[in-house]
């Protein structure tokens, strides 16, 4: 069963300063000691679910350098009209094509630039194996959409922080994103 793990928040030129492991323990866990014993030696108290195992430290690193990749991607798309090649390391290949056309067919094309960066706070993710639901904090309200020639307005603002939840797969090893939504739960 997947298990979630708060992985802290995120800023744009922040890195993670700690890892911490949510939920778990107690009585539904197996237990992983050696069985049954006369002797009268006490049982150690390592906790079982206090620090994350090697491969959930892992994941979760790789999970948390996936956003911030992704961040930096979406940050060129925005401020050079975008290159797919940006999302390659961040993205899988039909995931980039819909991320790019969205904003070239919405906002470029459209005659539009755009002014400012999202930025991704509140990283929390759940793996099962091969696969992971990423939940963000986006923040967008600096992510503001100008007409071409034009000027930003005085006091325009951007989307309101919202919860963006993305999927990510593993593939040869390397996590990519390959869906996100936008939710409607402010954060």
């Amino acid at each position: 069963m997947p298990r979630p793990r708060l992985i802290g928040a995120l800023l744009l030129t922040t890195v993670l300063g700690a890892l911490a492991a949510c939920g778990g323990g107690g009585d539904d866990e197996p237990s992983l000691g050696q069985g049954s014993s006369s002797t009268s030696e006490a049982p150690t108290s390592e906790p079982a679910t206090s620090t994350p195992t090697p491969d959930a430290a892992e994941d979760e690193e790789a999970l948390v350098a996936l956003v911030s990749g992704y961040e930096k991607a979406l940050a060129r798309l925005l401020s050079t009209s975008g290159k797919k090649a940006d999302f390659d390391q961040v993205a899988t290949p039909a995931f980039a094509d819909q991320v790019v056309s969205t904003w070239r067919e919405g906002t470029f094309d459209a005659g539009f630039d755009i002014v400012g960066t999202f930025l991704f706070e509140e990283l929390s993710a759940e793996v099962d194996g091969d696969a992971a639901v990423v939940e963000v904090c986006s923040d967008g309200q600096g992510v503001i959409p100008v007409k071409r020639g034009e000027t930003l307005p005085p006091g325009a603002t951007g989307s309101p922080r919202a919860v963006t939840t993305f999927t990510a797969v593993r593939q040869d090893g390397q996590w990519l994103f390959d869906s996100s939504k936008i939710g409607t739960t402010s954060c």
